[in-house]
């Protein structure tokens, strides 16, 4: 776990003079541990520090998409002003987390009403998703993002169920139920697009009426099976 003085040590090789006591870290995520601060002219920044070398790996391929999307949604995406092995940092965007995760609890801590969701966060929540899903990015293989095309989902899907049974194993009646739903052609798309990957409550920011203003944590962004972006949403909230 780093300090505060550590903290304040690593901004200042990238000329960010860090206020000491405005750090808050929070070591949440299993990538980065995260650190929010305010810099000696008031300016709120993020700054992200990679756990492991093979996350230095994705967050080239994250820099590369946050270029590719930032002019084309209606929400904001982390602009990142420094990057390197050792750190990203970048502005804080506005509004808040939808939701936090409390690590002991093992649940969510809410801004919002996840008994009766706010028409306005699943609305602009759609509009992002639909703006996301038009982005057409050219040979998409040259900015590191996995692809999987149409006629490769379900090969695709069959691995990863593979991976899970062989993991942490599979009721008989749930492997039925899998493949099934892997057989019937008219339940799969004919187009493949980029999404966000990992869009759960926790990566959607909020203004004070529940408005979608933010996404961020754009690692496991890749180009597949649109429905991806629906998952969380559905397993969260549920039909409605």
């Amino acid at each position: 776990m780093y300090s505060n003085d550590d903290l304040v040590k690593l901004a200042a090789r990238y000329n960010l003079a860090i206020q000491r006591a405005s750090l808050r870290t929070t070591s949440s995520g299993l990538d980065y541990v995260v650190a929010f601060a305010v810099d000696t002219q008031n300016r709120r920044w993020v700054m992200r520090i990679p756990r492991r070398t093979d996350v230095v790996i994705k967050a080239q391929r994250e820099q590369k998409i946050l270029s590719l999307i930032a002019d084309h949604l209606p929400v904001q995406v982390p602009h990142w002003q420094v990057v390197s092995d050792e750190l990203i940092a970048y502005r804080q965007l506005e509004g808040i987390p939808a939701a936090t995760t409390d690590m002991e609890a093992k649940a969510y801590v809410w801004q919002i009403d996840e008994k009766n969701v706010p028409d306005a966060y699943s609305r602009t929540l759609a509009q992002a998703l639909v703006a996301l899903h038009q982005i057409s990015i050219p040979q998409p293989e040259t900015t590191g993002l996995t692809v999987v095309k149409p006629d490769e989902l379900r090969t695709h899907m069959l691995q990863r169920m593979n991976n899970v049974k062989s993991a942490f194993g599979v009721s008989a009646e749930l492997w039925k139920r899998w493949q099934n739903w892997l057989a019937n052609e008219s339940k799969w798309p004919r187009h493949t697009c980029l999404v966000h990957g990992d869009l759960h409550p926790g990566h959607t920011l909020i203004d004070h009426e529940a408005r979608v203003t933010g996404i961020i944590d754009w690692t496991e962004a890749t180009v597949t099976d649109p429905a991806g972006d629906f998952v969380a949403y559905h397993i969260v909230f549920g039909d409605n």
